[in-house]
């Protein structure tokens, strides 16, 4: 209650109130692909993800993610694999043109090495890296093998009309769940700004994610172009993020762990 009045008290101080209304839901499919040679076979990489945030009260909901991932190769078996499916619960409000989401969830563990043939471990690593990689390492506890994670979300969205400001964070820790696995800490930070006219925002995201148990680098920046389309309840965004520095990028250099990433989603809002 501390912590609430406190916010309180400069939103008002700004001449902004709270608007009582029920959780937003939200359904959205998409995904995210890449494509390049490894180890001199050209290989396809197709990471989908299914997205559902369910209000059931005045500010409060339940949310689920469904991490997949595809590989292919032109020479060679490929594999499919799923990552570790999100289950959590969110707290969101708005103060007329300012908006907050904080939420709170566990991944299952569900994502694993393919230990059946040594192409099958090679190819289900390939499949969970590459799917981490081409989102800039977002998110990517939901394809760590042999791992639960706690995770925390936060979104803040500032709404002036014209230009729409956003800006997210994600504290997560890794706990093993195999010997194979590590525990991990990350933190993400990202901020967006759009130009916005109607039906369509186009503008730029910037993203960083902190991983201080990380062997070797610990720090992946990435940018990437958005474009966005609304019309009534339904919506669609698509991004083309660029890997700016090690351990994935930068994205066009020449090497096995080089990558850059296409997103497209789209889904329904009531």
């Amino acid at each position: 209650m501390v912590k609430t009045t406190a916010l309180l008290i400069p939103v008002a101080l700004l001449g902004v109130s709270t608007v009582a209304q029920a959780a937003e839901s939200r359904l959205q499919v998409g995904f995210g692909l890449t494509t390049k040679k490894i180890n001199d076979v050209d290989t396809t990489l197709v990471a989908p993800r299914f997205d559902a945030d369910i209000g059931v009260s005045d500010h409060f909901g339940v949310s689920a993610i469904l991490p997949l991932t595809s590989l292919s190769r032109s020479e060679g078996e490929g594999t499919f694999r799923f990552g570790n499916p999100y289950l959590g619960g969110f707290w969101s409000t708005d103060f007329e043109i300012l908006s907050l989401k904080v939420g709170a969830g566990v991944t299952l563990p569900v994502a694993s090495q393919d230990t059946a043939t040594v192409e099958g471990l090679a190819n289900s690593a390939v499949a969970y890296t590459s799917a981490q990689a081409l989102a800039g390492l977002g998110d990517f506890w939901l394809y760590q093998p042999g791992t639960m994670a706690l995770a925390v979300p936060v979104q803040a969205k500032l709404d002036l009309a014209l230009v729409e400001i956003r800006a997210d964070a994600t504290w997560a820790l890794l706990i093993p769940t195999k010997d194979y696995a590590e525990v991990d800490t990350t933190l993400q930070l990202a901020g967006e700004a759009l130009i916005n006219i109607p039906f369509v925002g186009f503008g730029a995201r910037v993203q960083s994610v902190w991983i201080p148990t990380a062997d070797g680098d610990k720090m992946q920046l990435s940018v990437a172009p958005v474009v966005e389309a609304e019309v009534g309840p339904v919506f669609a965004r698509t991004m083309f993020l660029i890997n700016l520095d090690g351990p994935s990028g930068f994205s066009f250099d020449n090497g096995n762990d080089k990558f850059w990433g296409w997103h497209l989603a789209a889904g329904v809002k009531f």
